[in-house]
């Protein structure tokens, strides 16, 4: 099978997602939500200009700006769900410090290499927010009514696929240069992840309540 094609798709499941986001714009147009849907298209435009060039322009934009963009996003969200934002703002903290560091040694090695390092403290930064907002949810009443938290759904996307595919980014440079054969079988894995964290986004606009 085509796996390239199989990664193009995904910038399908981004447009649904965002496009469903729009449909239901009437239930978050008053509410920080509302800039979901619009994040959801840029990164299809971007992953869509990234398929477009699959020179080294392509890496530059999908490593420095696709990758930072989307976890500072996910952190500004979680930020505007939780009620402990100076966890929220140390944690954005850390992983744009090991950014920049890793940037650098990156531009003075030259290596054009994936940045595992600082995407590892992203993630890592990621699931403290997550099992923050799980915990947070387990003991409060909207338990009860789960399916209809927006953010739940949200939650659980980014769950299923930065826990799932946390080795496959945090080794890739390893699986990249000994293990090509495990590189290749991974991808197939972290692709089906990415299809199933955005049909979980396409499920928060879908049953999440209406925000005021």
């Amino acid at each position: 099978m085509d796996m390239l094609l199989f990664k193009k798709a995904l910038v399908g499941f981004e447009l649904f997602a965002g496009i469903v986001g729009f449909v239901k714009w009437q239930f978050i147009k008053n509410s920080y939500w509302k800039f979901v849907p619009f994040y959801l298209l840029f990164v299809a435009v971007i992953e869509t200009v990234c398929y477009l060039n699959l020179g080294s322009i392509a890496n530059f934009i999908y490593v420095f700006l696709l990758i930072p963009f989307e976890f500072l996003f996910f952190c500004w969200l979680f930020y505007q769900n939780s009620q402990q934002k100076e966890l929220i703002l140390a944690g954005s903290f850390i992983y744009v410090l090991s950014f920049l560091v890793e940037t650098l040694l990156a531009e003075r090695m030259k290596s054009g290499l994936f940045l595992s390092f600082s995407y590892s403290v992203g993630n890592v930064v990621l699931l403290v927010f997550i099992l923050q907002y799980f915990y947070k949810l387990i003991y409060s009443d909207r338990i009860l009514f789960f399916y209809r938290e927006r953010m739940f759904w949200v939650a659980l996307g980014l769950l299923v696929f930065f826990l799932g595919t946390f080795p496959y980014f945090g080794l890739y440079n390893l699986l990249l240069t000994k293990y090509f054969n495990l590189l290749v079988s991974y991808t197939w894995v972290e692709i089906f992840l990415n299809y199933t964290m955005y049909l979980l986004f396409t499920a928060s606009f879908i049953w999440g309540r209406k925000e005021n």
